[in-house]
């Protein structure tokens, strides 16, 4: 009996996942998607998730069998035969503020145990490092995990970093799917071609995609003004979001903690990437263009 398609992109962060999440993915025709969904106002808050991406998250990041089991039961008595996950927290190793997980090394072991039930397609952009470590930097910054009094460089160091080397995340990976398992591309928000991801996944996509250089803010040009979180902020949605029940933990989570951050936050400015900065990043990561 021929298995049925699962592809899951695991990221990384800030390789386009929200703007494919928001406007690509859902809109994918032949394709059965599972991942996380956006709302237009306010996007970083108002994520939406199904059941199926509960059960698959607390699998993955939590190793809880009965939920893998309710997952690849669903799956398989879907009527669709092409299924898409994405989440990039999947290739993160970061857990504790904001939120629960385990080693990436241990979550690709748990995708691993899916071979099992589907035909398994990962699917990993890539994109050029000083980009996106300098995304990333300002992210944590403003999320109050990472210091505007510590340098870019050091956080390019940090281990939150460290999925920007491709090279090094894609032999580990092919170590443990296969060369052939892998999909990779590469973001540019000032080019994305989103043929190519229909190309990949051998499907349609449903109307037009805007423009996706709106959710780039990292490309060349003035210093940002961000809004940095107090570090009790970062904290505080962590207890909410883990300990209130599945169906009520989104929206109320979403409520108290904008309320909170529009009124505690406090405006700073980080400086641009320079030149040097940008060609130290890249070469530290062995970036070849």
């Amino acid at each position: 009996m021929t298995k049925k398609k699962l592809y899951i992109h695991i990221g990384p962060h800030k390789t386009g996942s929200t703007f494919l999440q928001k406007k690509v993915f859902p809109s994918l025709v032949g394709i059965e998607y599972i991942g996380r969904f956006y709302t237009d106002a306010n996007q970083s808050m108002n994520m939406v998730v199904t059941e199926n991406y509960g059960f698959f998250m607390k699998w993955v990041c939590e190793g809880d069998c009965n939920s893998l089991r309710k997952f690849v039961e669903k799956i398989l008595d879907d009527i669709n035969n092409s299924f898409l996950f994405s989440d990039e927290w999947l290739s993160a190793e970061y857990s504790g503020k904001f939120y629960h997980s385990a080693p990436w090394n241990v979550k690709m072991e748990r995708l691993c145990e899916l071979k099992k039930y589907f035909d398994l397609k990962l699917i990993y952009f890539t994109r050029r490092p000083s980009d996106a470590v300098f995304s990333l930097y300002r992210e944590f910054v403003k999320s109050g995990i990472f210091s505007s009094d510590e340098s870019l460089l050091k956080f390019c160091h940090s281990e939150d970093a460290v999925f920007y080397n491709y090279r090094k995340s894609f032999i580990y990976l092919a170590s443990s799917f296969g060369d052939d398992n892998i999909l990779t591309l590469r973001y540019d928000p000032e080019s994305v071609d989103v043929s190519t991801v229909c190309a990949l996944l051998d499907c349609d996509i449903s109307g037009e995609i805007s423009d996706c250089r709106e959710n780039c803010s990292v490309l060349a040009g003035d210093n940002y003004a961000v809004r940095k979180r107090p570090q009790w902020l970062t904290i505080m949605p962590s207890f909410l979001y883990r300990n209130l029940s599945y169906l009520s933990k989104i929206k109320l989570f979403r409520m108290i903690y904008v309320f909170f951050m529009d009124k505690f936050s406090s405006s700073i400015v980080i400086n641009n990437i320079s030149l040097d900065d940008r060609a130290y990043i890249d070469e530290y990561f062995e970036w070849e263009d």
